[in-house]
Protein backbone atom coordinates (compact mmCIF):
# COMPACT_ATOMS: atom_id res chain seq x y z
CA UNK A 1 0.00 0.00 0.00
CA UNK A 2 3.08 2.49 0.88
CA UNK A 3 4.61 1.78 -2.95
CA UNK A 4 0.94 2.81 -4.16
CA UNK A 5 0.51 6.16 -2.37
CA UNK A 6 4.30 6.81 -3.38
CA UNK A 7 3.49 5.92 -6.85
CA UNK A 8 0.76 8.45 -6.53
CA UNK A 9 2.63 11.35 -4.80
CA UNK A 10 5.59 10.82 -7.64
CA UNK A 11 3.05 10.85 -10.16
CA UNK A 12 1.19 13.95 -9.04
CA UNK A 13 4.02 16.02 -8.93
CA UNK A 14 5.40 14.71 -12.15
CA UNK A 15 2.03 16.23 -13.43
CA UNK A 16 1.97 19.87 -11.31
CA UNK A 17 5.86 20.21 -13.25
CA UNK A 18 4.77 19.37 -16.41
CA UNK A 19 1.92 21.86 -15.86
CA UNK A 20 4.31 24.78 -14.11
CA UNK A 21 6.81 24.22 -17.60
CA UNK A 22 3.97 24.53 -19.85
CA UNK A 23 2.71 27.98 -17.80
CA UNK A 24 6.42 29.32 -18.20
CA UNK A 25 6.57 28.40 -21.82
CA UNK A 26 3.13 30.26 -22.75
CA UNK A 27 4.32 33.28 -20.65
CA UNK A 28 7.81 33.21 -22.29
CA UNK A 29 6.52 32.74 -26.19
CA UNK A 30 4.06 35.93 -25.43
CA UNK A 31 6.60 38.19 -24.15
CA UNK A 32 9.09 36.89 -27.57
CA UNK A 33 5.66 37.68 -29.86
CA UNK A 34 5.47 41.37 -27.91
CA UNK A 35 9.22 41.67 -28.31
CA UNK A 36 9.34 40.68 -32.15
CA UNK A 37 6.04 43.08 -32.39
CA UNK A 38 7.88 45.84 -31.08
CA UNK A 39 11.22 45.41 -32.96
CA UNK A 40 11.49 43.74 -35.88
CA UNK A 41 14.93 43.89 -36.22
CA UNK A 42 15.37 42.58 -33.03
CA UNK A 43 14.04 39.10 -33.47
CA UNK A 44 16.77 38.59 -36.36
CA UNK A 45 19.57 39.99 -33.77
CA UNK A 46 17.69 37.24 -31.36
CA UNK A 47 18.10 34.02 -33.92
CA UNK A 48 21.63 35.37 -34.23
CA UNK A 49 22.33 35.26 -30.98
CA UNK A 50 21.16 31.96 -30.23
CA UNK A 51 22.98 30.37 -32.36
CA UNK A 52 25.90 31.88 -31.51
CA UNK A 53 25.54 30.85 -27.93
CA UNK A 54 24.64 26.90 -29.17
CA UNK A 55 27.94 26.81 -30.72
CA UNK A 56 29.60 28.32 -28.25
CA UNK A 57 27.68 25.73 -25.44
CA UNK A 58 28.66 22.93 -27.50
CA UNK A 59 32.36 23.81 -27.64
CA UNK A 60 32.79 24.27 -23.63
CA UNK A 61 30.49 21.34 -23.16
CA UNK A 62 27.39 22.25 -22.22
CA UNK A 63 24.91 18.97 -20.81
CA UNK A 64 21.33 19.56 -23.18
CA UNK A 65 19.80 21.40 -20.25
CA UNK A 66 22.10 24.04 -20.14
CA UNK A 67 22.28 24.07 -23.25
CA UNK A 68 18.08 24.43 -23.39
CA UNK A 69 19.25 27.34 -20.81
CA UNK A 70 21.42 29.61 -22.85
CA UNK A 71 19.26 28.96 -25.67
CA UNK A 72 16.54 30.97 -24.23
CA UNK A 73 18.78 33.55 -22.29
CA UNK A 74 19.77 34.09 -25.98
CA UNK A 75 16.30 34.62 -26.92
CA UNK A 76 15.07 36.96 -24.21
CA UNK A 77 17.95 39.13 -23.32
CA UNK A 78 16.29 42.03 -24.94
CA UNK A 79 13.48 41.79 -23.16
CA UNK A 80 13.72 45.10 -21.71
CA UNK A 81 13.35 46.71 -25.09
CA UNK A 82 9.32 46.13 -24.55
CA UNK A 83 8.94 48.57 -21.87
CA UNK A 84 11.17 51.52 -23.30
CA UNK A 85 8.88 54.00 -25.41
CA UNK A 86 9.14 54.84 -28.87
CA UNK A 87 11.60 57.09 -30.23
CA UNK A 88 9.32 60.27 -31.32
Amino acid sequence: MKEIYKKADDLMYQEKLNLGASARSKIVNALLTALSERDYITEGHARRMQKLCQELGEKVGLSAQQLANLSLLAQVHDLGKVGIPDRT
